[in-house]
């Protein structure tokens, strides 16, 4: 919760000032600089890496198991002009609910469960050698092939850290994830719903793990969940790519009744060598 510990920091900050508490003022404002010192960076960077004129669109949403709002949830993926579409929560009635999608999406793979880690994927180009990963919940590791070029995309919804055990699950499967993109030849795109924040020390093992790079950078924080307490939302839905991607364009979609937001990511590929 760094943005709020910011927040609350620099109210304290000021209060401590008017009230002429230097010392106190003084540890506040020491603090309230770490926690900016996480926050900004996401502000700043994202520099383009190559000039590739061949765009991704990438849309992935929690769209909550529960979610009564289905048919909004569709006309918002059908007009998103996504090529790559990442869903979670998928049960079985939102497999049936998310039938007409194959209308734009002839591509498609989906498992779908009772409860809260069903996972489905859509694309328009073709998925190539898709495998169903096993552990404390399914991912889905693929190859998109788009004209002559091969784009490896991992969707996956890890276990929230509710216990120490599912702590330790969600972290299990975020390293074996990072194993596997650091092994890909081709540009890799991993999304879904982490369950972390992008300060977790967890998280930093990811990316440094897994060789890529936080889509966010230089657009923002973008807070997804919980939708309903904007005070309190933090970002746990994430977009990483390979360094060869440029990230042309990241912000947060609208509420569609789920307790999270949609993520939309327009992406630069860089072509085949």
């Amino acid at each position: 919760f760094r943005v709020q510990y910011a927040a609350i920091l620099l109210i304290l900050s000021g209060l401590l000032l008017l009230a002429r508490q230097i010392k106190w003022a003084a540890v506040a404002i020491i603090m309230l600089a770490f926690n900016l010192a996480c926050v900004l960076p996401v502000y700043i960077g994202n520099s383009p890496q190559n000039d590739s004129n061949f765009a991704l669109r990438t849309v992935q949403f929690n769209v909550y198991a529960h979610n009564r709002n289905r048919q909004e949830v569709l006309d918002f993926l059908k007009e998103a002009n996504a090529d790559v579409i990442l869903l979670l929560e998928v049960t079985p009635d939102w497999e049936i609910d998310l039938e007409p999608l194959s209308e734009d999406f002839p591509f498609s793979c989906i498992e779908a469960q009772k409860g809260n880690f069903g996972i489905a994927l859509f694309s328009r180009f073709p998925l190539i050698d898709t495998v169903t990963l096993a552990g404390p919940s399914r991912s889905f590791l693929t190859d998109v092939e788009v004209g002559d070029r091969r784009i490896t995309v991992i969707g996956t919804h890890p276990w929230p850290p509710r216990s120490v055990e599912m702590a330790r699950g969600r972290n299990d499967q975020l390293q074996e994830l990072a194993a596997l993109a650091a092994n890909e030849s081709d540009p890799v795109i991993l999304m879904g719903d982490l369950n972390i924040t992008p300060w977790s020390p967890y998280f930093g093992n990811l990316l440094q793990e897994s060789k890529l790079k936080d889509s966010r950078v230089g657009f923002g924080i973008h807070p997804t969940w919980p939708s309903f307490l904007a005070t309190m939302r933090i970002p746990i839905d994430h977009c990483l790519v390979s360094q060869s991607i440029d990230v042309k364009n990241r912000h947060v979609g609208p509420d569609l009744g789920s307790d999270h937001y949609p993520v939309i990511c327009e992406l630069a590929i860089p072509a085949a060598e």
